[in-house]
């Protein structure tokens, strides 16, 4: 008989089979295996995954999206996290979460995956350990998405949670492998954040579906990726009608964007660059009533008549679209324009000297 996995329809998993696969990622030994589906009953009480329609006699299926929430909640636990407080992580972040799912899941559809190495003894083994792993070309993986933020395990011996935000949700974001190869020295070389905590998201979703078939790997990604989408509008539903003292504001056409423009910008999670980028975007699609081409920058205008400092900004935007905090991007930018101009000046009397030594 067919499992819920296997389901035409869309991919669903009961909670056997939910609890099987994180028992193989986290390696839970047999004999204990009772007492980590007594932590996953646990978070379910506390609501993750969200959305779950449990009852007495009732049978419980959750979706690869929700599938993915509860493998975020343990990679969590595991970095020192009670129960409670991953509810309020999640509850507090889900444009972060949205965002680093949805773009790991794309990543692994668009790769197709890990490729196994030629000589790994087991091609499924998910930890790469011993000799038999030989490593490829980075090029050929899907890129890693990661999550991260400080996970200030002795908040609970503090008081400040009383006072501010949890600091483990307050540093909690999303970047790829390039922003978080630059930036982590200067995220944690300050006196506020020492420590920083890493999740591979796309390490994560690819260790749920490795034993599974490509075609299936694909579905299961997809239906992620949905979920994803859904926790998005979902973040900006919350954040919006919380925005305003009104009725619930909708976003659903690009005339409405443009007269809420300010209330867009002032959301919790949407970088302000990304918000005034859209709202430029949206303002010269309705007045021209063309959509720019491949070449136009975020706020439309082609890139190559911007002029020095706009391109600059278009750089940053797109930094910061990609996960970056706004000053962290612009340090970036910036630095690599000073890096730019010292090479050209230490270029320049090279040429000259050739150019002396050809006379």
């Amino acid at each position: 008989m067919p499992s819920q996995d296997e389901n035409a329809e869309g991919i669903t998993l009961n909670f056997g089979e939910m609890e099987a696969r994180l028992s193989i990622l986290h390696e839970i030994a047999s004999e204990k295996r009772t007492q980590f589906q007594a932590r996953l009953r646990n978070f379910q009480r506390l609501g993750i995954p969200a959305n779950v329609s449990t009852g007495r006699g009732k049978s419980v299926h959750y979706s690869p999206g929700q599938v993915v929430e509860m493998a975020l909640a343990l990679e969590l636990t595991q970095l020192g996290l009670l129960p409670e407080r991953v509810v309020q992580v999640f509850q507090l972040n889900k444009f972060p979460i949205a965002q680093g799912v949805a773009m790991a899941a794309r990543a692994i559809m668009e790769k197709g995956g890990f490729l196994p190495d030629r000589e790994r003894v087991d091609q499924n083994m998910t930890v790469a350990t011993g000799s038999q792993w030989v490593t490829h070309d980075e090029e050929d993986d899907p890129m890693s998405m990661f999550l991260f933020f400080d996970p200030t395990a002795l908040a609970s011996l503090t008081d400040i949670p009383e006072k501010y935000e949890d600091q483990a949700s307050a540093t909690f974001f999303y970047g790829g492998p390039g922003i978080v190869r630059e930036n982590i020295v200067r995220w944690t070389a300050g006196p506020h954040t020492r420590r920083l905590s890493l999740i591979n998201v796309t390490a994560l979703l690819w260790s749920l579906i490795v034993r599974t078939k490509p075609e299936r790997q694909q579905q299961f990604c997809k239906e992620v990726e949905t979920w994803a989408d859904e926790l998005q509008r979902e973040h900006l539903t919350e954040t919006v009608e919380g925005a305003v003292e009104e009725d619930m504001l909708v976003l659903d056409s690009p005339e409405k964007i443009i007269e809420h423009a300010e209330t867009l910008k002032g959301l919790k999670g949407l970088p302000k660059p990304v918000a005034e980028a859209l709202v430029e975007r949206v303002r010269r699609i309705v007045e021209t009533g063309e959509v720019p081409g491949p070449g136009a920058g975020l706020t439309g205008k082609p890139i190559a008549n911007m002029s020095g400092p706009e391109f600059v900004e278009e750089m940053i935007g797109r930094l910061t679209m990609s996960g970056l905090p706004e000053f962290l991007a612009r340090g970036a930018v910036e630095a690599s324009t000073r890096n730019k101009a010292k090479q050209e000046k230490q270029v320049t009397p090279k040429k000259r000297r050739r150019k002396d030594g050809d006379r």
